[in-house]
């Protein structure tokens, strides 16, 4: 396993690699925490014990078939009020990356998993610290279901079930990163292209399905999503807006 990333410019060029951990996101918040991290520090593991999920979740991983890192970023410049972008870029970052090597049918489903037909591949969480109204550090999750074969949960599904091949988990991994980059830099400016580009890739999106809020099944259409981040499902020619756990996908 090497040390860096060599082809990013400033992501992943120090790399702390662990055998096995219980979670990434929980080491490198660690880290923040006492002062031993800087911007692009990346800390990935072969095996995962307790991955952390959205909604309290566990991401289950077998040992050396996956891919599990998180990287520290400093957005600083990023009000908290537009913290949903980190979202937006993380999972077109992850859409980029991974949309060449498969055949049609990637798609991010709110607010960031990733998943191929109907089925998930992979996932991101995001745990930032603040300063003020600013994001002083964001820590960011990633892991996506590359070589394994078996899963527990039939939602699951992976790079190397659907195209019947294994991957190079680091190269995936390097992809990744230089997407975010590209993605990365201009974050604080006037992105309206970028939740377009988000929206666009969107698991459903204008498609009549079946939904769960407040005990109440519905059907309903997504139609975007508001500036803070709220999912928007319109049901009967009313638009409502869900904050995370709000509302379930059925």
């Amino acid at each position: 396993m090497h040390k860096f990333f060599a082809k990013t410019r400033f992501i992943g060029k120090k790399v702390i690699f662990l055998p096995q951990c219980h979670s990434t996101n929980e080491i490198a918040m660690s880290l923040v925490n006492n002062r031993h991290a800087s911007e692009g520090l990346i800390v990935m593991t072969a095996d995962q014990t307790h991955g952390k999920g959205q909604r309290g979740n566990t991401w289950q991983s077998d040992a050396g078939k996956n891919l599990t890192y998180s990287i520290v970023l400093q957005p600083r410049s990023l009000h908290i009020t537009h913290q949903f972008r980190l979202h937006q870029m993380i999972s077109l970052a992850v859409h980029e990356a991974l949309s060449p090597i498969l055949p049609p049918g990637l798609k991010v489903k709110w607010p960031n998993d990733i998943y191929y037909g109907d089925k998930k591949i992979g996932g991101i969480l995001i745990e930032n610290t603040l300063r003020g109204a600013q994001i002083d550090y964001a820590i960011i999750g990633i892991g996506i279901n590359i070589n394994q074969e078996y899963f527990t949960l039939d939602k699951a599904t992976s790079l190397a079930k659907v195209r019947q091949t294994t991957f190079d988990i680091d190269q995936i991994a390097e992809d990744i990163l230089i997407a975010m980059e590209e993605l990365y830099e201009p974050l604080s400016g006037p992105l309206a292209n970028l939740a377009t580009k988000y929206e666009q890739i969107l698991y459903r999106i204008h498609e009549t399905h079946r939904y769960q809020a407040e005990g109440k099944i519905f059907h309903g259409q997504i139609t975007g999503i508001a500036p803070d981040g709220k999912l928007m499902i319109e049901e009967k020619g009313n638009v409502h807006h869900f904050d995370f756990k709000e509302v379930s996908f059925i």
